[in-house]
């Protein structure tokens, strides 16, 4: 299945296969990746997947992030199951990884809806803070 808009990875519609991976929604969106929930072809039933496509043909920066994620465990980072590149039909290719689903809200998303003191804002960002010291430690 293609994508409605041939180069842009943003614009990719439930049922398109990547890899073993087949897309049912898009999750997100962040600097240099799109987040799209995901299942595996041969195993819906594990349950959905989070597929991390660059934005970029060729996009260098998932090399780093696919070294690092396969070597490392941590509670609140999700694991590496997968990772290629995605050749779309006219030739470009998209480096993607594969990721544990993650149900929630967008940070800034949860934030707006509160009013949280400046302790309450410091000890949630504590945690995710501690997760990425410790896989910085490991790079």
């Amino acid at each position: 299945m293609l994508a409605s808009s041939p180069r842009d990875p943003a614009a990719l519609p439930p049922g398109t296969v990547i890899g073993s991976w087949r897309v049912l929604g898009q999750g997100g969106q962040g600097g240099y990746g799109i987040i799209y929930k995901v299942e595996k072809i041969a195993c819906p039933e594990a349950g959905p997947f989070a597929l991390k496509l660059a934005q970029y043909p060729i996009d260098p920066r998932f090399e780093p992030e696919v070294a690092l994620l396969s070597r490392y465990r941590h509670p609140r980072v999700p694991r590496l199951y997968d990772h290629g590149s995605w050749v779309h039909p006219d030739g470009v290719s998209f480096p993607y990884l594969v990721m544990d689903w993650i149900e929630g809200v967008p940070l800034y998303a949860w934030a707006a809806r509160r009013r949280l003191s400046s302790r309450q804002v410091l000890r949630l960002l504590a945690q995710p803070a501690r997760a990425l010291e410790s896989l910085h430690g490991v790079s």
